[in-house]
């Protein structure tokens, strides 16, 4: 499985907001480790945010990370307050782990 700078980094993000140190543990090190070498021709090569990263986790790490972001993803459930951008938002993120 490989994905994206901006969806791992995001996803840390959200999972240090309901406080899972292990599974950030394991995204930090991904983060660090696994950055798959952009080609010879890439324009941005040092640039992290068009950087893809092999993820090093099993299907329970995965699944778990994946019904996190759904729990977030439901609080903000259009209620009428605006919170749809953030529903999304997260909707992305999960779509981008699956």
């Amino acid at each position: 499985m490989t994905i994206n700078y901006v969806t791992l980094t995001n996803t840390i993000k959200a999972l240090s907001e309901v406080g899972k140190v292990k599974l950030i543990d394991k995204l930090l090190d991904n983060l660090q480790h696994n950055e798959i070498p952009k080609s010879e021709r890439h324009n941005k090569k040092k640039d992290l945010t068009t950087s893809y990263f092999a993820i090093d986790l099993n299907d329970n790490e995965v699944n778990e990370i994946i019904r996190i972001l759904e729990e977030i993803q439901l609080k903000f459930l259009d209620d009428g307050d605006g919170n749809d951008q953030k529903y999304y938002y997260y909707l992305e993120l999960i779509d981008n782990w699956i």
